[in-house]
């Protein structure tokens, strides 16, 4: 499961619009703040519930979904390795022309091509495309 801060309740209306785009089946990656470091792409297995969740994280989130991770954190990319990783940053100044990352981008989709998305899998989850093979 996955969810998300609370934030004011003008930029709550504007996730849960957002998140009627994201369909079960999407893919998406975790972005680690702290390291600014992608890690453990995921499939979104579930709807996102319009609800405040809690007894999962220490405290309270919001918008609740299923995800399947497919790796796990031990993995990571930072934004410079990432740049020079995929081909769709070829000419682009930063990872947020591309990723969008932070609060204000929950859920907002990215186009990423087939090929990037196999190379960040194989970078990101290993395991994951040695069991799935």
């Amino acid at each position: 499961m996955w969810a998300v801060s609370e934030v004011s309740a003008k930029d709550m209306e504007t996730r849960k619009t957002k998140s009627l785009e994201m369909q079960v089946g999407s893919y998406g990656l975790l972005y680690c703040s702290a390291n600014h470091s992608f890690t453990t792409p995921f499939k979104v297995t579930s709807e996102i519930q319009w609800k405040e969740i809690k007894g999962v994280w220490s405290e309270a989130w919001w918008m609740p979904f299923g995800i399947k991770p497919l790796g796990t954190p031990k993995y990571q990319l930072t934004t410079k390795e990432m740049s020079a990783l995929v081909d769709v940053m070829r000419g682009r100044q930063s990872v947020t022309d591309i990723f969008f990352i932070g609060g204000a981008c929950t859920f907002v989709p990215s186009k990423i091509p087939d090929e990037d998305w196999a190379l960040i899998l194989e970078e990101l989850a290993p395991d994951y495309l040695e069991t799935d093979s």
